[in-house]
């Protein structure tokens, strides 16, 4: 880690003195000593300033090296600051580096804006500006390590890793954070649901002419809070029956055309809750997904759920078939997905899975039938033809 640290004192007749240059990468000390006149104090001490931080290069951290597990988060408001210590991981007794991740613009190299694995390896030291949506020593802070710590400013509002390299005096460990600077999961935890987490990509919302946010749920972290400062003219419904009364509401206001319409509110696999209800195939579903289909198909040309991993795992993609029946385009996500203050974030890795991709075409169904029909013509004959020896 290649880090400046400066201490100063007082020249007593021409002004401030600078010394003490440490080269921790060479692991070298070297005694420089400048005497400056009083009227370059101003810009002496903004150059001081930034030597008191951490390097950009030394606070990369690979966004393939981050853990995908369940985090206890740290909670930090925008512009905040948060100390992190080799106390903070059991047996350590130094901190050797500190690495810092932040949310990661949409891959500007596929459609969707997903990342793969490969993808997110090819993050580097020489690339990251490009794949960073907040930058080191712009967005963020990291104070020279002293005392085995680090204050950390968050300026935006969004979710970072912390990497802290420590070492016992034996061996080395590095252990991760979550930080949410005001950014929080759109999980279902009053269904027992906890997200795993990894790496974090900013999300490009489908168009919508009408959102509607869940309102009055009482295990809310904060995501429909945001939710509603993004969205500030958005409908707010309590039951599953208000969404389907603001849906029609809306048709009959616009002259009776088709429309897209968002919902937005937490999720699980297969599930979206609105209120204290909940759209799911599952015991404590309210309405199941079917029903809410042939309750809004009259009304809308799209649907678009926003909520965390609706539409992973089979109970998602049955989900997605139970709506898209007579709807023409239904999309949900199959990762966890986060509220900021100004835009929503998901899994890098994590996809818009959309109502079409989980329905075979006409033409493959048409497929699907003749080899089974020829199958079937086969079979038959083998059985009507014994073999001899």
């Amino acid at each position: 880690m290649n880090t400046l640290l400066f201490c100063t004192s007082i020249c007593s007749r021409t002004g401030p003195v600078v010394g003490r240059f440490v080269n921790r990468a060479r692991k070298t000390i070297a005694a420089t000593v400048w005497c400056v006149p009083p009227l370059a104090v101003t810009l002496l001490s903004s150059s001081i300033a930034w030597s008191a931080f951490i390097s950009s290069d030394d606070l990369f951290l690979a966004p393939s090296q981050i853990p995908t597990a369940i985090y206890d988060p740290i909670n930090v408001s925008p512009g905040g600051t948060a100390t992190f210590s080799a106390s903070q991981v059991p047996g350590a007794t130094q901190l050797l580096d500190l690495h810092i991740l932040p949310v990661l613009n949409p891959d500007p190299f596929t459609p969707g804006g997903d990342y793969t694995a490969s993808d997110l390896a090819g993050i580097n030291v020489g690339n990251f500006g490009t794949f960073y949506a907040f930058q080191p020593n712009v967005d963020y802070f990291a104070t020279t390590i002293a005392g085995n710590s680090s204050n950390v400013t968050f300026e935006p509002s969004g979710s970072y890793y912390v990497e802290l390299h420590t070492t016992n005096g034996t061996s080395e460990t590095n252990t991760f954070f979550r930080v949410q600077a005001s950014d929080f999961l759109g999980e279902d935890p009053a269904a027992g649901v906890k997200d795993a987490t990894g790496a974090d990509r900013k999300l490009t919302l489908p168009a919508a002419d009408l959102t509607i946010i869940s309102d009055g749920d009482p295990n809310d972290n904060g995501f429909l809070t945001n939710a509603k400062k993004q969205f500030p003219d958005a409908v707010k419904a309590k039951t599953v029956q208000e969404v389907v009364d603001a849906i029609k509401k809306y048709f009959n206001d616009h002259g009776m055309k088709k429309f897209e319409v968002m919902i937005i509110g937490h999720g699980r696999s297969g599930s979206i809750k609105i209120g204290t209800e909940r759209i799911n195939n599952a015991s404590d579903g309210t309405v199941k997904p079917a029903d809410f289909q042939k309750s809004i198909d009259s009304f809308v040309s799209s649907v678009h759920l926003l909520s965390c991993n609706t539409a992973s795992d089979p109970a998602g993609v049955q989900f997605l078939k139970d709506i898209v029946s007579s709807v023409p385009i239904v999309t949900a996500y199959n990762s966890y997905v986060t509220a900021a203050d100004t835009y929503f974030d998901i899994g890098a890795t994590g996809k818009l899975i959309k109502g079409a991709d989980v329905i075979p075409e006409p033409s493959t169904l048409l497929l699907i039938g003749t080899g089974l029909i020829a199958l079937a013509f086969v079979r038959r004959k083998l059985v009507a033809s014994p073999l001899s020896n």
